[in-house]
């Protein structure tokens, strides 16, 4: 998939998504927002990098921003660069979508996600850096573990494909890090734009 097709398959999917998810809120959704550290693996299992995220929303679908260093791989060259990546992500839960209670997403949650990034390649010949971007879509999960400040600490999973700008390789990454988040009913207040 062509990563313009990528982009512009997430923008619609972030209006769709963030649209119907204020028409289906209602006084039993939860708020939630919260922060990641994940390391970065490629779908050979090497380790390339790390990400740092933050996202937040309701009613099931949330929307953030990472930060990311890893390895970048041009087609026909065998070195890899490093690669500094800031992008926005869109992330819906089935369970906070579909759920009409929602106890369960406190120890596990399970959904998809999609995002678009901008790059910067370090060490590129002939001027040592080079710019792309991608865009990508995933899945993810997450389970709840114990409680810390007014939130809790999640294990977190994922897996997207990334389709990225010429000379860059197109991979599958994989994800695993640890995640603090907060989560609340979501109160008359949010809801009352609405009526």
């Amino acid at each position: 998939m062509k990563p313009l097709a990528v982009a512009w398959f997430a923008l619609a999917a972030g209006c769709l998504a963030l649209t119907g998810g204020c028409l289906w809120a209602n006084q039993q959704s939860e708020a939630v927002y919260g922060y990641e550290a994940r390391a970065v693996l490629r779908d050979d299992g090497h380790a390339e990098g790390g990400a740092l995220r933050a996202d937040a929303g309701y009613a099931g679908v949330t929307a953030g921003a990472e930060a990311n260093l890893r390895d970048g791989q041009r087609a026909g060259d065998p070195h890899t660069y490093k690669t500094t990546d800031l992008g926005l992500i869109l992330r819906a839960s089935l369970l906070g979508i579909v759920a009409t209670e929602h106890r369960l997403e406190r120890f596990f949650d399970i959904g998809a996600d999609v995002g678009a990034t901008g790059s910067v390649m370090f060490g590129v010949p002939p001027h040592h850096i080079a710019g792309g971007g991608s865009g990508w879509y995933g899945a993810w999960t997450e389970i709840g573990t114990f409680s810390a400040g007014s939130g809790y600490v999640a294990l977190t999973g994922s897996i997207r494909r990334e389709a990225t700008t010429s000379p860059w390789l197109s991979q599958t990454i994989v994800t695993v890090g640890l995640a603090w988040r907060h989560r609340r009913l979501v109160g008359a207040e949010d809801l009352r734009w609405r009526d």
